[in-house]
C-alpha cells in the first residue's frame, strides 16, 4: 500500500494542475475539457498496464533487495496493489473535470456509493481471502466510484467512450492474457511479449494518437 500511495500522487498531481485549465475550458465551451477526459481515460488504462507488469514480475525481487526476504510476499502483492492505480487515475480525472463544472455534490455522491460499497464488503472479503481480499474490494470500490463518474461526465458531454474505454480495455486485456499464458517461459520472456502485444495493439487500434500525446 506504501508503494501505491507513493505512486498515487502522480495522477493527483496531474489532476490538480489541470483544474484551472480545465475551468477555464468549460467556461469557453471549447470542448478541451472532453478531448482531456477521453485521452486521460486512454493514459490511465495503458499506463496502469505497464506498472502493474513492472510490478507483477520485479516486485517481489525488488522488495527482497531492499528489505530483505522477510518481505517476499508484499513485493508478491504489488502487482495486485497496482491495479488500483487504474480506477485512481480515472477517478481523478472525472472529478477533475465535474469540479471544474461545479458539480461537486455529484462527485461526493459517486464517491459515496464507493466508500458504501467498501464498508459493507471488507470485513467478509478480509476473512476469506485475507490481504488479497483487501486490495480486490478496494479495486471494487474504486472501479464503482470510476463507472459513477464517468456515466455522469459522459452525460454531461457525451464523451466517446468505445475508443477511450473499451478500445484500450481490450489492449490491457489482451496483454495480460499474453502475460500469464507466457508465464511458464519465465518472467522476462512473458513481460516482453506482453509489451509487444500492447505496443501492436495500440498501434492497431489506435489507442494514442500524436494528438493525444501532444
Amino acid at each position: 500500500m506504501q508503494a501505491f500511495l507513493i505512486l498515487s500522487y502522480i495522477p493527483i498531481a496531474l489532476g490538480s494542475v489541470m483544474l484551472p485549465a480545465l475551468s477555464r475550458s468549460v467556461a469557453r465551451g471549447d470542448g478541451k475539457d472532453r478531448m482531456y477526459a477521453e485521452t486521460s481515460l486512454r493514459i490511465s488504462l495503458l499506463s496502469g498496464t505497464v506498472l502493474i507488469l513492472l510490478g507483477t514480475v520485479f516486485g517481489p525481487w525488488m522488495m527482497a533487495q531492499i528489505f530483505g526476504d522477510r518481505y517476499t510476499q508484499a513485493g508478491a502483492l504489488i502487482g495486485q496493489v497496482l491495479w488500483l492505480l487504474i480506477p485512481l487515475a480515472a477517478n481523478h480525472a472525472m472529478s477533475g473535470i465535474l469540479i471544474a463544472g461545479k458539480q461537486d455534490r455529484r462527485v461526493l455522491l459517486c464517491a459515496s456509493m464507493g466508500t458504501v460499497f467498501f464498508l459493507l464488503v471488507i470485513s467478509k472479503a478480509v476473512l476469506m481471502y485475507n490481504a488479497v481480499g483487501a486490495i480486490w474490494t478496494a479495486a471494487a470500490a474504486m472501479t464503482l466510484t470510476s463507472i459513477c463518474l464517468i456515466t455522469v461526465v459522459h452525460k454531461r458531454m457525451t464523451i466517446d467512450l468505445f475508443s477511450s474505454v473499451v478500445k484500450p480495455g481490450m489492449v490491457l486485456l489482451l496483454t495480460m492474457v499474453t502475460f500469464y499464458i507466457l508465464c511458464f517461459s519465465g518472467p522476462e520472456v512473458a513481460i516482453a511479449c506482453a509489451f509487444v502485444t500492447l505496443s501492436v495493439g495500440c498501434y492497431l487500434l489506435k489507442c494514442l494518437t500524436p494528438q493525444d500525446i501532444i
